[in-house]
This record gives C-alpha cells, sequence and structure tokens, in this order.
C-alpha cells in the first residue's frame, strides 16, 4: 500500500512538471527507451556506461 501511494505522489509531481525539460538522465532513458521501442537495439545507437539491461527496466 506504501508502494502505491509513493508511486502515485511520484506520478502526480511528474505530471504537474511535464512542460519542465527532462533532465540529462531522464532524456537518455527516454531516448534509449524510444529507440527500443522503434526495434533498434540498446547500445546500437546511443552509447553509455551503464550496465547492460538498465534501459528495459
Amino acid at each position: 500500500m506504501l508502494f502505491a501511494a509513493a508511486l502515485v505522489l511520484v506520478a502526480v509531481v511528474r505530471l504537474r512538471l511535464a512542460e519542465v525539460p527532462l533532465a540529462r538522465d531522464e532524456g537518455e532513458y527516454a531516448y534509449a527507451g524510444q529507440l527500443i521501442l522503434h526495434g533498434i537495439p540498446p547500445y546500437r545507437r546511443a552509447y553509455n556506461m551503464k550496465i547492460p539491461g538498465v534501459y528495459y527496466t
């Protein structure tokens, strides 16, 4: 129950700040996520030093 409440709180705060540009890491994750959704495997177009599989989470 506590986890669900925290998740809702984070979602509400992030939705209120939707106009604010993403932070550097958030943008990186969003870009890699878009590539994955378009069928492009990770590390083909976007490189970094994070552990493998982090974009799928």
